[in-house]
């Protein structure tokens, strides 16, 4: 008996947004178009493995839900003696779906204090802040082995010392591990700092 045409394969908009998400995917993990064009290699194993895949037996495996809140706040993580200047709520993530980059632009050499702040109000890199440094400090064998030689601040959050001086959070990698800091913002921050923040879709 001919095998009736997909109704999907039809539907070029539905087609279409298949491959978009497939294309997502990929990138979140790091990928690129090219691995998609994998599929209509000769002999390509691909399409009969994700038929496979699709067709497991049983109930649809849900898709995986996101990590839970941390169960520090923010509060609990300041020094003692400090005060909270500005902070965000704790975000759900990953560490895979942060990047971070860096924030200087061309023939700059340094920021310090408030041009920090607007340079990562214009990078969108202000939504991660204390709790979502230590989150990450707590999963650091996720975190990429080139940014060891980076400092990585998280500019949602700033806090003022017992000397009225204020810093942001950031993880630096000493002794073969990673460790979270609290930077002045007077001081000059450099090439060798980058911004967390959300990787861009």
């Amino acid at each position: 008996m001919r095998k009736q045409k997909s109704s999907i394969v039809s539907d070029m908009m539905r087609g279409t947004q298949i491959v978009k998400r497939l294309s997502d995917a990929l990138r979140d993990r790091g990928g690129s178009d090219a691995h998609l064009l994998r599929i209509l290699d000769q002999n390509s194993p691909y399409p009969v493995l994700i038929a496979d895949l699709l067709m497991q037996t049983g109930e649809m495996a849900a898709p995986p839900s996101p990590p839970p809140p941390p169960t520090y706040t923010t509060e609990s993580l300041v020094p003692d003696g400090w005060k909270i200047e500005r902070y965000v709520l704790p975000n759900r993530f990953e560490v895979r779906d942060l990047e971070f980059i860096p924030f200087l632009y061309g023939g700059e050499l340094f920021l310090r204090g408030e041009d920090i702040m607007e340079r990562v109000n214009e990078l969108c890199a202000n939504e991660l802040g204390l709790a979502d440094a230590k989150y990450v400090l707590d999963h650091q064998d996720q975190i990429p082995a080139d940014l060891r030689e980076y400092t990585l601040f998280f500019a949602g959050a700033i806090l003022c010392d017992d000397s009225k001086e204020c810093r942001v959070p950031y993880l630096v990698f000493l002794n073969n591990a990673w460790t979270i800091e609290f930077y002045w913002m007077r001081d000059e921050w450099g090439g060798n700092f980058r911004v967390a923040r959300f990787k861009r879709r």
